[in-house]
């Protein structure tokens, strides 16, 4: 970059000098609309759409070509869907602040929520920023400051009563901080009623295709958008036609966690009628008829986001009793009692959305999750090897089967998916304490170190790594690393 190094900075922090030069010279937020929907209005009885798009390209330091560009095309597209759209281009961290606020407030029970942000992303201890464009930080404290977090983004959105909310964020493009840094965003997880969509997989970077108009990602979701598909095949489409487009290196991450078929069109897919009624029959019978088991499942999602988990178990149940064919409302209900503690119940309540649409996948998502944490191995193993049968790129899947082979003292499957699932994100602490613990129980105590400094490099916090690595160099002879280690893991360990 011709740049060196300042001897008291992180090497990731190059990218935020970049971003800061010179502030006073721009002019954040030049431009902010609020459309109203299409011409022709959302057909009757159709539930509010409302958008919020960010597109930030005039980064002093570091411009980029096309997130305006992508923020007009996907306004456009999202209005001509019935979408109410606030459109933001070149947003400050305070204008971008309010507009989330903003959104947030505006989002009713039974609303379709759309947020879409292009520009300039990057991870910081896990926590993955959104740059606006008056970015300024000289220091990580700074920097975490100056950005605004995607979590706290996430967390607004799913803390409002709306049916379903989807979070788009092609960020991550190809910065000047990658050498040396962390690269990339952190893997995220939708919460109930959420999907989540990253241009590309955790840990790397997305192109920002400067020979085209848009994003590479962006041009494929702008050809698809308009498509009469379930969000899911629609997304899976577009990830398919990035991951080709870009010759396998660009893989766009899905996480669905949605309560209900939902519909960018309003109208559901033409789907053949097959002999006995297949999961996709039933999502289309599901999408057109709505009535009262989706009207309950929408007052299940409000009061599971309320923290009012008992509540929302009565809803989705009785909407399962509504809709017998479901596997949304049946997973929704095992959410809700994951959510009181009652595991054994919720894990059958996935089993029945499974059964009902053997490739309805957040429901191995989360029975594999549960049989992990309640220490069924075995069985948590057969519901990760389905997800990555269905997604092999997905470095999650991986690491989750890595940890329960683990568990299983299955240790050459174990490191065979953990390395596997580095080599696909490379920025995942929680994978890097996962081989660190390997490596440790292997003997291999200096790889173990190796690996266990990388995890805590990526999250400064990780109690859990600092307590391993103490072990790790206690056995190489290190006992005064060992004993600074102990001493950490007490100070970040939770109370």
């Amino acid at each position: 970059m011709g740049h060196g190094r300042p001897p008291a900075l992180m090497p990731h922090l190059l990218f935020f000098l970049l971003l800061a030069l010179p502030v006073a010279a721009q002019r954040p937020v030049r431009d902010l609309h609020v459309e109203p929907a299409g011409p022709g209005g959302p057909p009757a009885g159709a539930p509010r759409r409302l958008a919020l798009v960010i597109g930030n390209k005039a980064y002093p330091g570091s411009p980029l070509k096309n997130p305006a560009n992508d923020a007009q095309d996907i306004s456009a597209a999202l209005k001509e869907l019935h979408f109410h759209v606030e459109t933001m281009i070149d947003g400050s961290l305070g204008a971008m602040e309010a507009g989330v606020d903003r959104f947030a407030k505006s989002l009713r029970q039974g609303d379709q929520a759309f947020f879409f942000f292009a520009g300039h992303g990057l991870q910081l201890d896990s926590v993955n920023y959104l740059a606006p464009v008056d970015f300024q930080a000289s220091s990580e404290a700074q920097a975490k400051r100056a950005g605004l977090s995607f979590a706290d983004v996430q967390a607004k959105l799913e803390r409002t009563p709306a049916a379903a909310t989807l979070m788009v964020v092609d960020a991550c493009r190809n910065n000047p901080w990658r050498a040396g840094a962390a690269p990339g965003l952190a893997t995220v997880y939708a919460g109930l009623g959420s999907y989540i969509v990253f241009a590309t997989a955790p840990g790397r970077t997305a192109s920002d295709n400067p020979a085209g108009r848009n994003g590479l990602f962006t041009q494929y979701l702008f050809e698809e958008i308009r498509k009469p598909l379930f969000v899911g095949d629609l997304f899976r489409q577009v990830r398919a036609a990035v991951f080709a487009a870009s010759g396998r290196q660009q893989m766009p991450y899905l996480h669905d966690q949605l309560i209900q078929p939902l519909v960018l069109t309003g109208a559901a897919p033409q789907v053949p009628q097959p002999a006995l009624p297949g999961p996709a029959a039933r999502a289309g019978a599901s999408v057109a008829a709505r009535g009262k088991a989706g009207e309950l499942v929408e007052q299940g999602l409000a009061a599971y986001r309320g923290g009012r988990c008992e509540a929302a178990f009565k809803q989705f149940d009785l909407a399962t009793r509504q809709d017998p064919e479901s596997p949304f409302a049946q997973h929704a209900a095992g959410v809700a009692l994951v959510c009181q503690g009652l595991r054994a119940q919720a894990i059958e309540r996935f089993r029945l959305a499974v059964e009902l649409d053997p490739e309805f996948a957040p429901a191995y998502q989360s029975r594999g999750r549960l049989y992990l944490d309640e220490g069924s191995y075995s069985l948590a193993i057969q519901d990760f090897t389905w997800w990555i049968e269905q997604e092999p790129q997905n470095a999650a899947a991986h690491a989750l089967r890595g940890r329960a082979q683990f568990l299983s003292r299955n240790y050459e499957e174990a490191a065979s998916d953990l390395s596997r699932a580095v080599e696909l994100n490379p920025t995942d602490a929680e994978t890097r304490f996962y081989r660190g613990e390997l490596f440790h129980r292997q003997g291999d105590y200096r790889a173990a170190n190796t690996e266990l400094s990388e995890a805590i490099r990526l999250r400064s916090d990780y109690a859990a790594a600092y307590e391993t690595r103490s072990r790790s160099r206690e056995r190489l002879g290190d006992k005064t690393g060992a004993e600074s280690d102990r001493k950490a893991a007490l100070q970040f360990k939770p109370r």
